[in-house]
């Protein structure tokens, strides 16, 4: 680990953190044997922190492996994370309402660039998105829009 941090150091590279689980990597293991420690990491140099100040590193779960993914986000947006007390539900009423079956075309049509599941979950969000901003028209009655 001493060679490691040496590398990092002669390299001017410095780690830049992570949001979500502290851990990265685990033995899948049970029966007091589990092991869970943070094995991978982003790191960077100052001219790179430099063109990207708001890069946020996300621990993202990946399905059959028993590493997490690293995800750098180079631009987050200023709306993301959306606090976590603000759930989305959606209302099965909303299918009977004019305009929810286009927005929900919309928002599906979006076309993510990634794996299949990065893929798949960019359109559930996108579509959250698009159903939540639609629920919040004027136009729509006060009981389309339910959030926690």
């Amino acid at each position: 680990m001493a060679a490691f941090r040496g590398a990092l150091s002669d390299c001017s590279l410095h780690d830049l953190g992570y949001h979500g689980p502290d851990f990265t990597w685990s033995n899948r293991r049970g029966h007091g044997t589990l092991v869970r420690v943070r094995l991978d990491r982003s790191v960077a140099n100052p001219a790179w922190s430099s063109l990207f100040p708001n890069s946020r590193v996300d621990n993202v779960i990946i399905s059959n492996s028993n590493h997490m993914g690293v995800l750098v986000d180079l631009a987050p947006s200023l709306v993301w994370p959306l606090p976590r007390h603000k759930l989305f539900r959606f209302e099965h009423s909303w299918l009977q309402e004019e305009g929810c079956e286009e927005v929900v075309k919309s928002a599906w049509d979006c076309n993510p660039v990634g794996t299949a599941f990065f893929c798949l979950a960019q359109k559930i969000k996108n579509t959250r998105v698009q159903l939540l901003l639609w629920s919040q028209l004027p136009s729509q009655t006060s009981n389309h829009s339910q959030v926690d």
